[in-house]
């Protein structure tokens, strides 16, 4: 979940892996990330994992079968949603 106080950015990226504690292992062995947040599914499989390096946030999920061709996805948080959705217009094409 998106908090600040515990040094998260606007903007997150999200990994998708078919194997999340394995790549948490590999981020954290070879670039030196941190694991802070390790959730672990009914069935004993990693589901979610958050890793923190010098001040930056990567969150890691499980691929689903409705993710099967995406790798990632960009989480970005805004102060008030509601706000942030009425100031937006479409671009104006020609």
């Amino acid at each position: 979940m998106y908090d600040p106080s515990r040094g998260y950015r606007s903007v997150i990226p999200c990994l998708f892996y078919d194997d999340v504690a394995d790549a948490s292992c590999w981020l954290c062995e070879t670039l030196g990330f941190r694991e802070m947040v390790r959730a672990t599914l009914p069935d004993g499989r990693v589901g979610h994992s958050e890793l923190e390096r010098d001040g930056f946030i990567v969150l890691l999920g499980r691929r689903t079968d409705s993710q099967a061709r995406s790798i990632s996805t960009t989480q970005v948080f805004v102060a008030d949603l509601a706000a942030t959705c009425a100031s937006w217009s479409p671009p104006v094409v020609n």
